[in-house]
């Protein structure tokens, strides 16, 4: 039976299904140092246009990858929950990715990217920088989605980049006295897990729901993780995410 709800979901499962598996994908997938948003590359490979078999994905998310970061989720996830996951799974790898634009990448592919815009997606991503904004940013299935889409929030100036409004960062209280700057990421049966933003790359940390507080305002400055950008390279980059802009 559980082969056939596969097949289902592989032809195309309920959407309230695939909606509910979305939730739980960005809440325990698509995480620092796992998946990207909406299954783009993160640290951990995209999910987004591949091709998988139901089995594959059920057996790989209930049992985990010996030896590499990926966790068996057995234990931790209902298997309705499993199988919600595995069905938005199906729903996303069948189709091209998507930018944050709505474009496909064949679309952003055939429209001209000017020098600036080009220089500014290297920045974005630049590898030997040792923070940079794909650090804890993605865009183009690229980068780690801690924070959020540059593209969509329309950035408008190079001070909004250093120092952007950052109302959903909190300063988390532990019972040992223990205070950092951190993201809300998801709270369930008693625990709650948050992303420490003390360094980059952020580290998700878990606790327990009655050993943690919160209070603001937070003790974070922005500015801190991109001061190795210029004005002239953030610049760059703000035309690089300009360009992102849905048409």
């Amino acid at each position: 039976m559980l082969w056939l709800a596969l097949l289902v979901a592989q032809a195309g499962a309920p959407a309230d299904e695939v909606a509910r598996g979305e939730k739980i994908f960005a809440a325990s997938c698509a995480v620092g140092y796992c998946h990207g948003a909406g299954g783009s590359a993160g640290r951990a490979p995209r999910i987004q246009g591949r091709s998988f078999t139901p089995e594959y994905l059920l057996k790989v998310t209930r049992d985990g990858i010996p030896g590499t970061a990926m966790p068996a989720w057995r234990g931790q996830l209902s298997e309705e929950e499993l199988r919600a996951v595995v069905a938005y799974m199906l729903s996303i790898s069948a189709h091209p990715a998507a930018l944050p634009s709505g474009e496909t990448r064949q679309e952003a592919a055939a429209r001209p990217m000017p020098a600036r815009v080009k220089t500014g997606r290297e920045l974005f991503f630049d590898a030997v920088r040792g923070t940079r904004c794909g650090t804890c940013h993605a865009l183009e299935n690229w980068g780690v989605a801690v924070g959020p889409n540059l593209a969509a929030v329309r950035v408008r100036s190079i001070e909004e980049l250093r120092r952007p409004p950052a109302r959903s960062v909190k300063t988390a209280r532990l019972a040992s006295s223990e205070e950092f700057p951190a993201l809300l990421v998801e709270q369930k049966d008693g625990w709650v897990r948050v992303y420490d933003l003390t360094v980059a790359p952020p580290v998700l940390r878990t606790v327990a729901a009655n050993e943690l507080g919160w209070r603001e305002p937070a003790r974070w400055d922005h500015a801190a993780f991109v001061r190795s950008y210029t004005d002239a390279e953030l610049q760059a980059v703000l035309d690089y995410l300009r360009w992102l802009e849905p048409r």
